[in-house]
């Protein structure tokens, strides 16, 4: 009876050991779901915040690119003006002469001066 009685005990404590094994692996394994659910929220909000950044890079991408075309479309038009100004330049000089060709490269520098071509001419 007493070996029954010990036996018993024994079996009762190898539960009670197995359990507690048991309860100290499911608490480290909460910890860790805990640290990680930590981790993914973190993570959430950094994407978020880069998300963000890059929708704000991609608007200022295009309004520089909006920009540049803006300056792109006037320097094309200015060239183009420029390029009338020297051919007529040109017809002038071999019209009219030396006196009458300094005479329009002069009035071309002017209005080349006013708009900011300065001697270029």
């Amino acid at each position: 009876m007493v070996a029954n009685r010990l036996r018993d005990a024994a079996a009762v404590l190898e539960v009670d050991s197995a359990y507690r094994r048991d309860a100290a692996i499911m608490r480290e394994a909460a910890d860790e779901v805990e640290r990680l659910r930590h981790d993914i929220a973190r993570h959430v909000a950094i994407a978020c915040e880069l998300a963000t950044e890059c929708e704000r890079l991609r608007a200022e991408n295009a309004d520089l690119r909006n920009a540049n075309q803006i300056l792109r479309d006037a320097l094309g038009a200015e060239r183009a003006e420029l390029a009338a100004l020297r051919a007529a330049l040109e017809a002038m000089r071999v019209a009219g002469g030396a006196a009458e060709f300094q005479r329009a490269f002069d009035e071309a520098k002017i209005i080349a001066a006013r708009k900011g071509e300065g001697d270029k001419c």
